[in-house]
This record gives structure tokens, sequence and C-alpha cells, in this order.
């Protein structure tokens, strides 16, 4: 069974904003229910969940150091390997037997 949660505007004092309506799963609803505080409204469960939520390449940023040369020489070696797994990519597929 799904069941809508409908979020309000200007609640605890922030700006209006437009509401939005959502279906979630009875699942779903109960996990929202409880992350959720008090004092809290689902749309701020949402956004303070959502603030700790980081993309898998987020660990990747400032990983490799060092100069403008050397990213340019990894960004040329990237486009060179990338071409020769298309090229290998398209003799296959030219060698490939119907099936």
């Amino acid at each position: 069974m799904l069941r809508k949660i409908i979020t309000r505007a200007g609640h605890l004092g922030q700006s209006p904003m437009v509401i939005k309506s959502i279906t979630i799963t009875e699942n779903a609803c109960g996990a929202l229910k409880s992350l959720k505080q008090a004092d809290e409204s689902f749309s701020e469960v949402i956004l303070r969940v959502w603030q700790n939520v980081t993309s898998p390449t987020d660990k990747f940023f400032g990983i490799l150091k060092g100069s403008e040369k050397d990213a340019q020489e990894l960004i040329e070696n990237v486009k060179k390997n990338r071409m020769k797994i298309q090229t290998e990519l398209n003799t296959r597929a030219k060698n490939r037997k119907p099936s």
C-alpha cells in the first residue's frame, strides 16, 4: 500500500515554499518516520539525511597531486586508452558471427 506525505510551507519559521505531494511505499514511510525527530517535518528529515549523502566519486576529489602538465598527460593517456578500447570493440563487433 502506498502512503502520501504532504510537506507544509513555512514550517518552523522557514521561508514559504511550494507544497509538493510525494507517494512512497509503507516501508519507505516507516523508514522515514524512524529517522524523524519529534520537532521535525518530513521535509526537514529528508534534507538532514540528504546533507550526509555523498557521491561515490567524492572520495576521489583531490587524490591526484601534480602539475597541470601531469594532468594533461593523464587526460591524453585516458583518451588514447578509450580509443584503443573502442577500436577493439569495433573489431570484435565486425568479426562476431551472427547467432
